[in-house]
């Protein structure tokens, strides 16, 4: 739940996340299949509270969850529900925005979900709980993005991150294994 890349293409998007976990969380089952209010939902279940860090549904909607929002904050167990089972509980909804109006977060701790869909209207979001407010945007689904967890990076991390990516941008290069 470390690092998020979106990056729109004329036919295409290629999107990235890498999840960096303690490994006494187990091995992934996948693929897990969820039926939503969306239809059916496909995301790697992890084992130890059930729910996932990337799921897309049979819609073309996809969302992926990182840890914390805007900033490092304390961790004060317990929770009332795992993130992981909060992201998949987003495609119980109409759509982000409706999850974002109606969704209880309360006792749940913070952090960012991004929602992408290509096909119909481009739909980028972003949802952010910060342990007390939420918070919803909307980037331009037309320009790459870069989304690093504040939990696991220090400000400054996060900037060169952005840096990278931004030169990584300015090469030009839009095939999937050259952003990797």
């Amino acid at each position: 739940m470390c690092t998020l890349t979106y990056i729109p293409l004329p036919d295409k998007t290629i999107v990235t996340s890498n999840r960096d976990e303690h490994e006494s969380r187990g091995k992934t089952i996948f693929p897990a299949v969820k039926e939503t209010h969306s239809g059916k939902l496909f995301f790697p279940r992890d084992p130890k509270a059930g729910g996932s860090w990337i799921a897309l549904s049979d819609n073309a909607m996809a969302a992926v969850l990182l840890n914390g929002a805007f900033e490092k904050h304390r961790n004060l167990p317990p929770y009332r529900k795992s993130r992981g089972l909060v992201l998949t509980d987003l495609f119980d909804f109409a759509g982000p925005e409706e999850f974002y109006e109606r969704y209880n977060h309360s006792g749940i701790e913070p952090f960012t979900i991004i929602c992408f869909k290509k096909s119909g209207d481009p739909l980028l979001c972003e949802l952010k709980w910060d342990g007390t407010k939420k918070h919803l945007m909307f980037p331009d689904p037309e320009l790459p993005q870069i989304w690093s967890s504040v939990t696991l990076y220090p400000p400054e991390k996060i900037e060169e991150k952005q840096r990278i990516f931004n030169q990584y941008l300015a090469l030009g290069k839009s095939k999937p294994e050259d952003l990797l």
